[in-house]
C-alpha cells in the first residue's frame, strides 16, 4: 500500500489516500491524533473509526458501502470527519455509537436508514451536512443527549428530515428539512430539547411532537407550505412553541391529547386552519399570537373551555373582519379589546383580544 506520511511539528502525522488504495489500511496505521487525508475517487469500503483522528475527504470521495452495513461507523470519541460522501448502505451513511465527535460538510445519500444515524451518544456536532434520499430518515438521534445539529439539510428523505427518538438536552438549530416524505423533524418521547431557526417546508408534516414528548422549546422556526400540519403536538406536555411563522399550511398548529403547552407570539397566517385544539386537549395557553387571514379559521377549540386563550392580560390578534365583527375599541385598554372573543368549537374565550399585532407585541 502506497501512502505519504508527513510528520508535522506538534508531532502528529498525515497519511494520503488515493484511489485504488483503501482507507481502512491508513485508519488502522494512523495513531489519535493522525489525519487522513482521503483524495477524490471512488472507494468500495466498509469503514471504522476507532480512534481519535481527523479523517478528511478532498473533493468528497464516494464511500460505496456496497448495499452492507453502514458505510462509516464512528466508535470512538474525539473523532473529527469532514468532506466525505457515504452512499449505498444496507443502514446508515455515517453511524455514530461515541461522544464528542465533529461531522462537517458531509454528504450521505441513498441509504437503506439513514444518512447520519447517532445512537447512546452525547456531544457530538453536525454542521452543514447534506443529507438526501434515504430510505428512512435524514439525520436520527436514539437515546442520545447534548448533541448539536446546526446548519444541515435534510431533503427528501423516505421518512422524516431529523428524527430524535428518546433523546433529551439536543439543540436543532438553523437546519432546512424539506420536502421529506412525512415529518421535517420529529420529537419522539423526548424531553427538553431545542428547535429553532429552522427552515421546515413541504414536507408532510413540519414538526411534531409525539409519544409524552415534554418540555421542549419550538421557537423562531419558518414552517411553510407543508401538506397538512405546520406543528403537530400529539400526547404531548409542557412544551413552549413561541415566536414561530406558520404559512401555507392546511393545519398551521394542532394539539391532540395535549396539556399545559404554551404558544405565544407565533405568526399563524394564510393556512387553512389556525390553531386547532382537539377535545381531549386541555389546560393549554395562547396569547401573544397573530392568528390572522387563515381560510377556514383562525381558532378553534373543542374542549369544554379547559384552555386559556391569555395570559390574564393579553389574548391574541385575530383576522381584520373577526376583529370588525367584534366591535370593540382600546379606550384606557392599551391596545386591547374591551370584548371578549369566544373561540369557535367550544366554551372557550379570549378574554383580552388584541385589536392590531406587530414583532414587538410577540415579546411581551
Amino acid at each position: 500500500m502506497a501512502m505519504i506520511a508527513s510528520m508535522a511539528l506538534s508531532q502528529s502525522s498525515t497519511f494520503s489516500v488515493s484511489s485504488g488504495q483503501a482507507i481502512q489500511d491508513a485508519i488502522d496505521s494512523a495513531l489519535p491524533g493522525d489525519t487522513v487525508e482521503v483524495q477524490p475517487g471512488l472507494y468500495r469500503e466498509n469503514l471504522e473509526v476507532a480512534k481519535a483522528i481527523v479523517l478528511r475527504g478532498i473533493g468528497y470521495p464516494v464511500i460505496d458501502a456496497c448495499g452492507d452495513a453502514s458505510a462509516i461507523i464512528l466508535s470512538a470519541n474525539g473523532i473529527i470527519i469532514t468532506g466525505f460522501n457515504a452512499t449505498n448502505s444496507s443502514n446508515s451513511g455515517i453511524e455514530v455509537q461515541s461522544n464528542d465527535n465533529i461531522l462537517a460538510d458531509n454528504i450521505a445519500f441513498d441509504n437503506d436508514y439513514c444518512g447520519i444515524e447517532i445512537k447512546d451518544s452525547c456531544n457530538n456536532t453536525l454542521i452543514k451536512n447534506n443529507l438526501r434520499k434515504n430510505g428512512a430518515v435524514g439525520i436520527e438521534l436514539e437515546d442520545s443527549l447534548s448533541n448539536t445539529i446546526k446548519g444541515n439539510i435534510a431533503e427528501r428523505n423516505g421518512e422524516a428530515g431529523i428524527e430524535l427518538e428518546d433523546c433529551s438536552y439536543n439543540r436543532i438549530q438553523e437546519n432546512a428539512a424539506i420536502n421529506n416524505s412525512n415529518d421535517g423533524i420529529e420529537l419522539l418521547a423526548s424531553f427538553d430539547n431545542v428547535v429553532m431557526q429552522n427552515i421546515v417546508s413541504k414536507n408532510k408534516d413540519g414538526i411534531c411532537l409525539e409519544e409524552k414528548s415534554k418540555n421542549n422549546t419550538i421557537k423562531n422556526n419558518s414552517i411553510i407550505n407543508n401538506h397538512i400540519g405546520g406543528i403537530q403536538l400529539r400526547d404531548a406536555f409542557g412544551n413552549i412553541i413561541e415566536r414561530n411563522e406558520l404559512a401555507g399550511n392546511s393545519k398551521g398548529i394542532f394539539l391532540e391529547f395535549c396539556e399545559d403547552n404554551i404558544m405565544r407570539g407565533n405568526h399563524v397566517h394564510g393556512n387553512q386552519n389556525g390553531i386547532h385544539f382537539n377535545y381531549y386537549s386541555k389546560k393549554n395557553m395562547i396569547f401573544r399570537n397573530n392568528l390572522s387571514n387563515n381560510s377556514n379559521f383562525d381558532a378553534y377549540d373543542e374542549s369544554s373551555g379547559t384552555n386559556q386563550w391569555d395570559d390574564g392580560t393579553v389574548g391574541n390578534h385575530y383576522s381584520d373582519s373577526i376583529m370588525r365583527e367584534l366591535d370593540c375599541d382600546d379606550v384606557g385598554y392599551g391596545g386591547i379589546c374591551n370584548k371578549s372573543l369566544s373561540i369557535p368549537g367550544g366554551s372557550s374565550m379570549d378574554r383580552y383580544p388584541l385589536i392590531t399585532w406587530n414583532e414587538n407585541q410577540s415579546e411581551g
